[in-house]
């Protein structure tokens, strides 16, 4: 599926409503391939919480010796200056 046939496709189920789940979103990504499967992050949004979520996901992390950084973006419309590649990789005993 092409980016363009994905927003065709948003576009068409825009008009039944908001309806509550994941269906649509999960059904969508795997018409895509399912990309989110290779990526190797986790993207913490919302209000509140995020400190804490990124706080607790880092000791997670780290009690399963896995090797992580955190990038927080302050400014999304500025993100190019605050972002860099992260590696993760899982540490060698």
């Amino acid at each position: 599926m092409t980016y363009e046939e994905a927003l065709r496709y948003y576009e068409e189920t825009a008009v039944y409503g908001s309806r509550l789940g994941l269906d649509r979103v999960r059904e969508l990504l795997a018409k895509l391939g399912d990309p989110q499967k290779s990526l190797k992050f986790v993207h913490i949004a919302g209000t509140n919480g995020k400190g804490s979520t990124a706080a607790m996901l880092a000791a997670v992390r780290t009690a399963a010796r896995i090797e992580s950084g955190n990038i927080v973006v302050v400014f999304p419309d500025r993100a190019e200056k605050y972002l860099s590649t992260t590696m993760f990789r899982e540490f060698e005993d």
